[in-house]
C-alpha cells in the first residue's frame, strides 16, 4: 500500500485541472504485498499522468501577450503543470477531435506548439514554441488517425447521446412518473441490445428529474420547450462528448497500467471546461480496482457515490436489483463493434427528438 504524493494544482483562472477521483487519499491494494513480508512499497508508487484537453492544446498555438491578464494566467498554469507534473500529454485532445471528425491538418497545427511546451523547462516556459519538434508532431498525429480506426470510444459516444437524448425527450414530452420514464429508456436500451454503464443512466436520471437535483441544474435547466433547437443539440452532443472523453480517461488507465509489474496508472484533466468538472461531480468515483481476469488480462471497475438501481428503487413502485436482472435477460448479449448501426440509430433518435421540438415551436407560434 503506498499514498500516492502529487502536488494538487491551484486553479489558475479559468484553468484547472479535473482528476477522476481524489488522488490524495488513494492507495493501492494488492493482494501480493500481503503475502510478502518485506515488500518494497516503492514499487508500488501509482503513476499519475495528466492529459491536455482541446481548450489547452488549441489555446496553444494563439499569441501571448504579458501584457494581457489571461495571457499571464495560462502562462502560469503551464508553468505549474510542467514544475509538477512528469507525465504530460494530448491525448484528450485527440479523442476530441476524433469524436467530431476532425481534419489531420488543423489537428496539426494544434499539436506543433505543443511538443514546444512539452519539450520545455517549467523556468522558461514564456518561450516554449522555440523548442517546437515537428518530428514528434508527426508521431502524435500518427496517433490521432490510429485512434479513429478503434471504434470504442466514438461507440461509446453515440450510445451516451442516444441515452441523453431519450432522457431529454422523456423530461419534456412525457408526464409520466420517474420510474415509468426510466423504464422505457431502459426498454429502449434492451431493444436495441445497447451496451451501457450505470453512471450513464444516472445522468439520465438526474435530467429527468431535475427539479429535485440542484446539481444537474445549471446544464438541464436550459433543456425546455420552446429553446433555442441548435443550443440545446450542442448542449446535449458536448455533455455527450465530455462523458466519453471520461470513460477514454478509464480505458487509458487500465490499458497502460500492468498489475503483474506493479504499474498503476492515474489520469487527470488539464481543461478550463467548468463542465467536466461538474459531469465529475455528479457522480464522483468513489473507488478504482484493478481486477485480474487471467491471462495477464485486467480492468478497471469503478464504485460511483450513487448507484442508478438504488436510487430508483427508492422510488414508489421502484425498480431494484431484480428489474436490473430483468433488463439484462431482456437485453441479451450487447451489440458491440458496431459503430455505424448505433450512430444511425442516434442520428434517427435525434431527428424525430428535434422534430418534435420544432414542432412545438411552431404550434407556439
Amino acid at each position: 500500500m503506498e499514498n500516492l504524493e502529487a502536488k494538487p494544482i491551484k486553479n489558475v483562472g479559468k484553468y484547472h485541472v479535473s482528476q477522476l477521483s481524489d488522488y490524495t487519499n488513494t492507495i493501492i491494494l494488492d493482494p501480493n504485498l500481503l503475502k510478502e513480508k518485506y515488500p518494497i512499497i516503492n514499487s508500488y508508487r501509482p503513476i499519475l499522468s495528466t492529459g491536455l484537453d482541446s481548450n489547452i492544446v488549441g489555446r496553444l498555438s494563439k499569441k501571448f501577450d504579458l501584457n494581457n491578464d489571461d495571457d499571464k494566467k495560462f502562462i502560469k498554469y503551464l508553468t505549474d503543470l510542467k514544475k509538477y507534473r512528469n507525465n504530460i500529454d494530448c491525448n484528450p485532445y485527440l479523442i476530441e477531435n476524433i469524436l467530431i471528425d476532425s481534419e489531420d491538418e488543423h489537428v496539426l497545427k494544434s499539436i506543433i506548439p505543443f511538443t514546444g511546451f512539452k519539450n520545455t523547462s517549467y523556468s522558461d516556459m514564456i518561450n516554449f514554441k522555440k523548442n517546437i519538434d515537428k518530428n514528434e508532431s508527426k508521431k502524435i498525429l500518427s496517433l490521432f488517425d490510429e485512434g479513429k480506426k478503434n471504434m470504442k470510444v466514438s461507440e461509446y459516444y453515440w450510445i451516451m447521446y442516444i441515452i441523453l437524448l431519450l432522457a431529454t425527450s422523456e423530461l419534456l414530452f412525457d408526464h409520466k412518473s420517474i420510474v415509468k420514464k426510466m423504464k422505457f429508456i431502459l426498454d429502449f436500451i434492451a431493444s436495441e441490445k445497447l451496451p451501457y454503464l450505470e453512471a450513464e443512466l444516472y445522468y439520465a436520471y438526474l435530467i429527468i428529474d431535475r427539479k429535485n437535483h440542484k446539481e444537474i441544474q445549471l446544464f438541464a435547466k436550459p433543456l425546455q420547450l420552446g429553446s433555442n433547437l441548435i443550443n440545446i443539440k450542442k448542449r446535449l452532443r458536448g455533455m455527450a462528448r465530455d462523458i466519453s472523453l471520461i470513460k477514454y480517461e478509464v480505458l487509458y488507465m487500465s490499458d497502460q497500467s500492468n498489475p503483474s509489474k506493479h504499474k498503476f496508472i492515474l489520469r487527470e484533466i488539464a481543461t478550463q471546461d467548468q463542465g467536466l468538472n461538474n459531469l465529475l461531480k455528479l457522480n464522483p468515483i468513489n473507488a478504482i480496482a484493478i481486477v485480474d481476469n487471467g491471462n495477464g488480462n485486467h480492468e478497471y471497475r469503478l464504485k460511483y457515490k450513487y448507484n442508478i438501481w438504488e436510487e430508483l428503487n427508492s422510488k414508489k413502485n421502484g425498480l431494484g436489483i431484480e428489474m436490473m436482472k430483468k433488463f439484462q435477460k431482456n437485453r441479451g448479449v450487447p451489440d458491440f463493434n458496431n459503430l455505424d448501426r448505433i450512430k444511425q440509430i442516434a442520428l434517427n433518435l435525434e431527428s424525430i427528438v428535434f422534430d418534435s421540438l420544432n414542432n412545438f415551436k411552431n404550434i407556439k407560434r
